[in-house]
């Protein structure tokens, strides 16, 4: 690196063009110095030069063939060059990747002022080469969101980008980590910048980056940004909000929670978190006032267990009653109840696991030094109001109805809702309790109270919007406090038929107003309840939508009188002719039958012809405008019902991913959006009306859509086993085309491990036991230009199938067959026989190998595992032929393999027999198979004896392998 200096000291004359320029006489004291990056040097045809020379140190460098230490002379102007070395400033991004610009902040291209949360870095300069800012840090927690402000020199606009490492893995290349991109220069730059609400914590770089000559900036904050800018890199602490825990050894020997489930939650075979505590991703939504039940189990010892939930939202769990389960008793599982009281505010609350190998007690308040060995996991769970069911609004009051302040009473027509008494939280209880009402009629209803006078509305959802907010539906309301209420609510003319929502809210104290649209907060002490009411016509049902002859519809009786239907013509039987809703059952699609109902406690009589049409299937569903990502699909039906159900499924399995979405009902034809390129898909629908009712569905039309895409984001994969724990992602069908891939793979929320890049379509990875998050990743010219989405998961069962089975001869007739297998099954049996005789089956065992006496001849083996004392798995046989009992060759002289201590913490001795003299080598690898340490020896004739070294390992099972003259034999070591 070189610093250039440029002084002028006067003259005049033109340039290669002809414009003439003047520089006036300068001092060298007065010359301005300008520093250049990649000096270039040009003559033009028309320039004069005395001479022409760098000056390095007082010594020249002679550019134009001179050797003297002259100045250079251009058009009658003189100019001194001078050249020296200087050391750039600023720290060094590693492991963080570079970036760098053509000529950096050198004509004021720089970031002057710049702060986030209380990162308030102002009035910094120009500074080379940039990172100079990581000792600027700032502490922000997962969910929070905070505006940034960038300004520059005052003299360019500059285009910005930031990028935040939220996971942690050194780079800024995973998707949402480029959190700011202004393309369009300006004198500054605001915006805001959220932290994911489940990420994980750590201490996480910042880069800010701005441009003069915005063309893009690289998704992933490194290399070549522009001709002139500056990149400041920060320090972002991810904290927790709430209090953290800590253990001497934490999970890392088998101490921590590898199953838990509470409501929705289901994790299984997370294993340790590595650092012991950690917030998990997995959420679940609870409602106040409900218990739901939780499960635990641990990995390889048995735990003690405490619980905690943050049930007032003040980031902490010390408040009575928070910690909701402990017990001190180590178990190899727990299970329990948890209780969300009522009143528990809605919204997020912290939920606290944590398990303790020896516990003499948890800390009471969840926080700080638990215990020697064990872990914690933190979830977030969303508590809930109890709501209505959807989609009507909910309500609250303070207190409730817990001071008897509810409805105890309700009359409506043929509803009588007595004794109810308080349900203790915002009511909705009697949706199931039901009336039938007609158009035109008007019905009286009562309340009564139980302790305290109560004001009282009603609503009712006349238009059946699933709201109350519409005029007229606030149906009554009384601000009088009092002990019964009392009035009619009219069925407007014209109303049409089906069920909506009722209504009644009683408060004994509100502080503004009673809600006009009957929805949230409505005052001190109350209680709300919800009916459905039925509308039909004024003498049943004028028009039957879906009907078969399979099903039924309802003629309903006028309110407040009794009689009977009878039928006049058409097609229809009568059934239950004196209940409040008459059954008309026997009906043909297509026709139509004519009823009358005859008055025999007053002079009413109508006639209701019913039509009976609603059950067409949609026929001749047709496919058109396919593209990558949408397609276009159109049917014809008979007539319109209430809508159509629309079914649009993957490869054609309707059981499987897709979508189903609803049309409106004289809608004939639709576009789908959100498809995947070169993807198989059939769409089928079928008509419904209420109640729900829906007919057959129609035949279903096939079409895969077009691609490929190239350079796009690969929307799926599939995963296969291989064999053992390595398995094979395949994009195949995700229809993209890009230079290569890498696929980006974590179990848990543990770091993303990148795989080597490809270009196909298709990787090997050795996943193991566990629920494996798998991304794609597209890159084009050298750039990750797509991610395929999150929430990919792809689970590998401890109780894989046993592979690799080979037979070995121990001596005489005395075989050992042994297997592979990837996970931790309970155990094995061999499954064997010869020829075609009956399968015998060896005992159990929980290593991978049996030794067995087997005689001459054809045998098949097959490998069985068995997890939670049931069969998991049974492999294909695996065939070997038997020609002789005697063993050859020096394998017979190999035998008794010994280690004593065993189980042992940091050393064991192996004692074998061998009959000959013979170099071997000892292998110890662990459940995986990978090999851990290695060791050769020359073993003598008689007894050998070898030491083994596991000093360092963790607590688990490990194999000792010893291999002589070709022939390798295992024994299990367990460490403690």
């Amino acid at each position: 690196n070189y610093w250039f200096y440029l002084l002028t000291t006067g003259g005049s004359g033109t340039n290669d063009n002809g414009d003439p320029f003047s520089v006036s006489g300068i001092g060298i004291s007065d010359a301005q110095a300008i520093a250049f990056r990649n000096l270039t040097v040009y003559l033009g045809p028309n320039s004069q030069f005395a001479d022409a020379a760098f000056y390095a140190n007082q010594s020249a460098i002679d550019l134009f063939g001179n050797n003297s230490n002259q100045q250079t002379q251009c058009n009658n102007a003189w100019y001194a060059v001078g050249i020296g070395s200087s050391t750039p400033t600023g720290d060094d991004p590693a492991p963080y990747c570079a970036v760098s610009y053509t000529a950096d902040c050198t004509d004021d291209d720089y970031i002057n002022n710049f702060d986030f949360n209380t990162i308030a870095n102002y009035n910094s300069g120009c500074s080379l080469y940039g990172y100079d800012n990581t000792g600027i840090s700032t502490t922000v927690n997962p969910g929070q969101s905070f505006t940034f402000n960038a300004s520059f020199s005052g003299i360019w606009n500059e285009a910005l980008a930031i990028w935040i490492d939220f996971n942690f893995d050194n780079d800024f290349a995973d998707a949402g980590e480029m959190v700011y991109n202004g393309a369009t220069s300006a004198a500054s730059h605001t915006g805001t910048i959220t932290i994911p609400s489940n990420n994980a914590y750590g201490t996480a770089r910042m880069r800010v980056s701005c441009a003069y000559d915005y063309t893009y900036f690289p998704a992933d904050g490194c290399g070549f940004i522009d001709y002139y800018g500056e990149t400041e890199d920060y320090t972002v602490v991810i904290a927790d909000p709430v209090c953290a825990v800590s253990y001497t050894a934490g999970c890392q020997y088998g101490d921590y929670i590898d199953n838990f489930s509470f409501n929705t939650i289901n994790e299984t075979g997370t294993g340790c978190s590595g650092n012991a505590y950690v917030l998990s991703s997995s959420t679940t939504s609870v409602t106040e006032g409900q218990t739901y039940t939780f499960s635990t189990q641990y990995g390889y010892y048995s735990q003690g267990l405490a619980v905690y939930v943050d049930f007032n939202q003040d980031l902490d769990f010390n408040d009575a009653g928070e910690m909701v389960f402990q017990d001190i008793v180590s178990a190899s599982g727990h299970t329990g109840s948890i209780a969300i009281p009522l009143g528990t505010p809605a919204g997020t609350h912290r939920m606290r696991v944590m398990s303790q190998y020896s516990p003499n007690s948890f800390p009471s308040d969840g926080c700080g030094y638990v215990g020697y060995y064990g872990e914690t996991q933190d979830y977030n769970i969303e508590v809930t109001l109890p709501p209505p069911s959807y989609p009507y609004c909910a309500t609250s009051t303070d207190y409730n109805c817990q001071f008897s302040t509810n409805i105890d009473e309700f009359t409506f027509n043929t509803i009588q809702d007595i004794g109810s008494g308080c349900n203790n939280s915002t009511g909705y209880t009697n949706t199931g309790m039901s009336t039938t009402v007609t158009t035109g009629s008007t019905i009286p209803f009562t309340t009564a109270h139980y302790t305290y006078p109560m004001m009282l509305a009603i609503y009712m959802d006349m238009n059946q919007d699933n709201d109350f907010g519409d005029a007229g539906e606030m149906v009554f309301v009384d601000y009088n406090t009092n002990y019964t209420h009392s009035g009619n609510i009219s069925i407007p003319t014209g109303t049409s038929v089906g069920p909506r929502r009722m209504r009644v809210l009683a408060v004994y104290d509100y502080l503004a107003s009673i809600p006009a649209d009957g929805c949230g907060y409505f005052g001190y002490y109350g209680e709300v309840q919800d009916y459905t009411v039925y509308v039909a016509a004024n003498a049943g049902a004028d028009k039957f939508l879906c009907s078969g002859a399979s099903t039924y519809m309802n003629a309903d009786l006028p309110s407040g009188h009794t009689g009977l239907w009878t039928k006049i013509a058409g097609v229809g039987t009568i059934f239950t002719p004196t209940s409040p809703t008459t059954q008309i059952k026997n009906l043909t699609s297509g026709n139509s039958g004519t009823f009358v109902w005859n008055v025999t406690n007053g002079t009413y009589s109508s006639e209701d012809t019913v039509v009976i049409n609603r059950t067409d299937i949609p026929t001749n569903v047709t496919v058109t405008n396919v593209t990558p990502t949408t397609v276009t699909f159109s049917w014809t039906a008979a007539v319109d019902p209430d809508s159509f159900w629309v079914r649009l499924t993957e490869n054609c399995t309707f059981s499987g991913a897709g979508q189903n979405f609803r049309i409106p009902g004289n809608v004939r034809s639709w576009t789908a959006t959100g498809l995947k390129g070169c993807y198989n898909y059939c769409v089928k629908l079928r008509g419904q009306c209420p109640g729900p009712i829906y007919s057959v569905f129609s035949t279903p039309a096939s079409f895969t859509t077009t691609g490929p895409v190239s350079c796009a984001t690969v929307n799926g994969y599939s995963v296969s086993g291989v064999q053992g724990c390595t398995y094979n992602v395949s994009w195949a069908n995700g229809c993209v085309t890009a230079d290569s891939f890498r696929v980006r793979y974590r179990s848990g929320t543990n770091p993303f491990v990148s795989s080597t890049f490809t270009t196909g379509d298709n990787i090997n990875l050795n996943l193991g036991v566990g629920t494996w998050e798998i991304r794609v990743q597209t890159w084009c010219n050298g750039v990750a230009v797509g991610l395929s989405p999150a929430g990919s998961y792809y689970t590998i069962s401890n109780c894989s199938l046993p592979y690799a089975v080979s037979l070995s001869q121990n001596s005489g007739c005395n075989y050992r067959v042994t297997w592979e297998y990837c996970g931790a099954s309970d155990s094995f049996r061999v499954r064997y026989r010869t020829g075609s005789n009956a399968y015998l089956s060896s005992a159990f065992t929980t290593n991978n190998y049996m030794d067995l006496n087997l005689a001459p001849g054809s045998w098949d083996f097959r490998i069985q595992n068995w997890c939670g004392n049931a069969v998991a798995g049974l492999t294909n046989p695996f065939n070997f032929n038997i020609a002789s009992c005697r063993m050859a060759g020096v394998e017979e002289q190999f035998s008794n393999l010994v280690l004593f201590p065993n189980p042992t913490t940091n050393r064991s001795l192996l004692n074998f027999s061998s009959e000959v003299d013979g170099d071997y080598t000892i292998a110890i690898t662990d459940l995986s198979g990978r090999v851990l340490r290695t060791t050769n020896g020359t073993a003598v004739m008689g007894e050998n004896t070898a030491e083994i070294l596991v000093d360092g390992y963790a607590k688990g099972v490990y194999f000792v392998g010893l291999t002589l003259n070709g022939v390798t034999r295992q024994i299990k070591l367990t460490v403690q």
